[in-house]
């Protein structure tokens, strides 16, 4: 059934308003009261305690030195290391390329490499099939003819949020 709540008798809402805005005042003051108690109490309590401890004597302190035994233990396997770096070996009949990605869809693969384009990258696409006779293209950023320029190249390309696959390809 509806009810009118439009008749309501205002004495009952004074109440409830009376009570619990003192009952509230009433909790924060008790509050504020045992929080201030415990605050100035609580490191006294614990000094006391801390206090019943004994402390070591100076003589005997000074007596108990601590006798390390890992340089003795290491002594006898010393294991003789190499002064020189090895130089790599140079690589200088070796092209890099870094695939950025594969595609079914041709428009797929050219957005890319436009993509790529616009970013200062060469770019280009590469057709080929697949084991099961599909054509796919791959869209390959590159050649690179050192390390360095391919390891920059890949770094520019992550923070496009692509993740390139390293290709060697031997002259």
């Amino acid at each position: 059934m509806a009810q009118k709540y439009s008749r309501r008798s205002p004495s009952r809402s004074s109440q409830k308003g009376n009570n619990a805005s003192g009952s509230t005042l009433q909790t924060f003051l008790f509050g504020v009261l045992v929080g201030a108690l415990a605050t100035y109490f609580l490191p006294i309590l614990l000094q006391n305690n801390n206090a019943t401890t004994e402390l070591p004597t100076k003589k005997e302190a000074q007596t108990t030195e601590p006798v390390f035994q890992f340089p003795d233990i290491l002594s006898g396997s010393q294991i003789p290391v190499a002064q020189s770096k090895p130089e790599p070996a140079a690589d200088d009949d070796v092209t890099y390329l870094l695939q950025v990605g594969s595609f079914i869809n041709p428009k797929d693969a050219d957005g890319l490499r436009a993509f790529l384009v616009l970013e200062n990258f060469t770019a280009f696409i590469q057709p080929f099939e697949t084991e099961t006779g599909s054509s796919m293209h791959r869209v390959i950023v590159g050649p690179f003819d050192t390390e360095k320029e391919m390891i920059s190249a890949r770094i520019k390309l992550r923070e496009n949020d692509l993740d390139p696959l390293l290709l060697r390809k031997k002259d």
